[in-house]
């Protein structure tokens, strides 16, 4: 009787445990989900910011500095927001690229700097961070 007793009070032990075990995990279930919700707003909100600007509005030049000399190259804006642009180019530039960006058709201009640079065959897709806001030229 006493070995019963021992054995029935060890699982109830094990028992107690095991629930409060299952409410930690439950706990950060609960916080992870709350993240993951908070991100996916985070980047829905900034992808409401951005827009694709027309065909007759797309088109860009780009100007940077190179082993000293001054370059350009043409560009295709895909989407565009306040703080940044995704581009396209036939030119690959290196992250942290000091760049101008000319926007002729919305008569935009701005400085910016290369956060990314992908290839897909002989097209280069960059994402650029606005240094500043973009100016109207006249």
């Amino acid at each position: 009787m006493a070995l019963f007793l021992a054995v029935i009070t060890a699982l109830a032990a094990v028992a107690i445990g095991l629930r409060s075990v299952k409410r930690q995990f439950d706990l950060k279930r609960r916080e992870s989900e709350q993240q993951l919700q908070e991100r996916d707003r985070s980047r829905e909100e900034r992808f409401m910011k951005r827009f694709k600007p027309s065909h007759e509005h797309s088109k860009a030049y780009i100007t940077w500095e190179a082993a000293g000399e001054k370059r350009s190259a043409n560009a295709s804006v895909l989407d565009l927001s306040e703080e940044g642009a995704r581009i396209k180019s036939t030119v690959a530039l290196a992250p942290k690229t000091p760049v101008i960006i000319q926007i002729p058709g919305s008569r935009l201009a701005g400085t910016a700097r290369v956060r990314y640079c992908e290839q897909d065959r002989r097209r280069y897709y960059l994402g650029l961070e606005f240094k500043g806001p973009l100016f109207r030229n006249p």
